[in-house]
């Protein structure tokens, strides 16, 4: 996984918009790799987490879907 996404996530605990992996360099097609790897999962819509990451507070869930939109 690219560093600087991963950064990005780990900042937002464990989340990402698909915008924000766009701008780290991670192509559409880079980003299913990691959805079929199970590297990341889809939790709404353009909205990723880590794998194994659960957002702590359901109101990080809501301000990510926030601002994928």
């Amino acid at each position: 996984m690219d560093a600087t996404l991963f950064a990005v996530a780990e900042s937002q605990n464990g989340l990402f918009t698909t915008a924000q992996a766009l701008a780290a360099g991670v192509t559409e097609a880079g980003l299913a790799r990691l959805k079929k790897r199970r590297v990341v999962s889809s939790v709404a819509r353009s909205v990723y987490a880590l794998s194994g990451a659960v957002p702590s507070d359901p109101l990080d869930l809501h301000r990510m879907r926030l601002a994928a939109t």
